[in-house]
């Protein structure tokens, strides 16, 4: 009974040091925030399972058994959820409408259990109270298949983008969570066949050691991997933090898909004058969509460092201004692209052109996409218009600048500065 205390108290530990650590390396993150609470949710059961083991008597060991089950039953589909971002190449674009069906049994398998429909009762051993089922209740049963369904696909998932992965590190950092979860897996397979086998010392003894081999090691092998691969890391630490926050210009630490990780005062404020809520990506608040995808699948593959991209701020019923960002790649330490620091400066320029010429600041948006390579039906989807307001945007710049093609728009951009040089 101490040992099962003293590994209670330890795993425990394990899972609340484990959620704190995520949530400090990126709390921002789905995959950051979906382990999190996993592990509080092993760390409140394996708190309840001491409780319960420990108790003095048939009623309470009862109730702090009806406590633990519910949270307990949703160990598989958590870690299948980890599972499913785990191996997605960008975590927003999963199947969310699988999420309910991912999380559904769990819950009626949960309630079931604190009915008391699939666990009876329990009963005292030399080792603690133990659950009372009779192996061939049908609850029980159901229970079983779904938790081996989910836990060996959660395994299977991990086990499939191990042997297709992304990059070498996608790989690398795969490796110890799936060895983790294989013990896992196993020890859970084996709990479960040693239930049948209606000996009292198997039921009690290897099904009790067994509840804590089954998610400790998956505990263990994040951890590793967050150590030793930087699993879940793209977040600056708080030396970079503090120099980045004290630049006077905004900036943005982004990650491969353009989503904002990390940002600085001036960046914030921008964002608030746009009204943009967090989380967001670096294309809802400028208009830079495929331009900027473009930079960071050419930093992927190695073709790009950085680049400066000309956009104007989204803003519907406020000024808008025009900024330079200065794009400038991440690598983390085996030579991969992980991120991308933006810096947004301000042109000064744009103002005395727009108010010389009348330019609105749509005509500007039209304008920057057009001398950047776009032709209309592309500025029309990255601007949400129509094909025919692009044009008549188009006519309405040349009658205003007294030109008529957009070579002659690309000249006179140079001309006030508009765009630099190499845009």
């Amino acid at each position: 009974m101490i040992v099962f205390s003293a590994l209670c108290m330890i795993s425990a530990l394990i899972a609340f040091e484990g959620s704190i650590a995520v949530l400090r390396l990126n709390r921002r993150r789905l995959i950051n925030i979906i382990y999190s609470i996993f592990a509080l949710d092993y760390m409140l059961v394996c708190l309840f399972f001491n409780q319960y083991v420990t108790s003095p008597d048939h009623d309470t060991a009862l109730f702090w058994n009806r406590m633990l089950v519910f949270p307990a039953s949703f160990y598989p589909s958590i870690m299948l959820h980890f599972a499913m971002i785990l191996i997605s190449k960008n975590e927003r674009l999963m199947y969310n409408w699988l999420i309910p069906f991912i999380y559904l049994p769990s819950f009626l398998i949960g309630l079931v259990a604190v009915l008391g429909k699939s666990i009876q009762d329990v009963f005292h051993t030399p080792w603690g109270w133990e659950n009372y089922s009779s192996p061939s209740n049908f609850w029980l049963n159901i229970s079983f298949v779904v938790f081996i369904l989910l836990c060996v696909g959660s395994f299977m998932l991990v086990l499939y983008r191990y042997k297709k992965p992304f990059s070498e590190r996608k790989k690398k950092q795969l490796r110890p969570i799936m060895y983790s979860q294989l013990i896992g897996t196993i020890g859970w397979v084996l709990s479960l066949g040693l239930y049948y086998t209606g000996s009292g010392v198997l039921q009690s003894l290897v099904s009790n050691l067994a509840f804590l081999i089954i998610v400790t090691p998956l505990l263990i092998g994040v951890r590793v991997a967050i150590f030793k691969y930087h699993l879940m890391v793209l977040a600056p630490d708080r030396y970079a933090a503090e120099l980045i926050s004290g630049i006077d210009e905004p900036v943005f630490l982004l990650d491969m898909q353009g989503e904002v990780m990390f940002q600085n005062p001036c960046a914030g404020r921008l964002a608030k004058y746009a009204e943009i809520k967090e989380p967001y990506s670096i294309c809802s608040l400028f208009h830079c969509g495929e331009r900027m995808q473009k930079e960071l699948e050419d930093m992927v593959h190695g073709n790009n460092t950085g680049s400066a991209l000309h956009v104007t701020i989204k803003c519907l019923e406020k000024p808008r201004s025009s900024y330079v960002l200065q794009i400038q790649g991440v690598k983390n330490e085996i030579d991969e692209y992980i991120g991308a620091v933006c810096v947004a400066t301000k042109e000064q320029t744009l103002e005395g052109f727009q108010e010389r010429f009348g330019i609105t600041p749509r005509e500007t948006d039209v304008l920057y996409l057009s001398v950047a390579g776009f032709t209309n039906k592309e500025i029309a989807r990255e601007l949400n218009i129509s094909i025919r307001t692009v044009e008549h945007h188009h006519e309405n710049i040349y009658n205003k600048l007294g030109i008529n093609n957009k070579l002659e728009l690309h000249n006179i951009s140079l001309k006030y500065r508009i765009i630099s040089g190499k845009d």
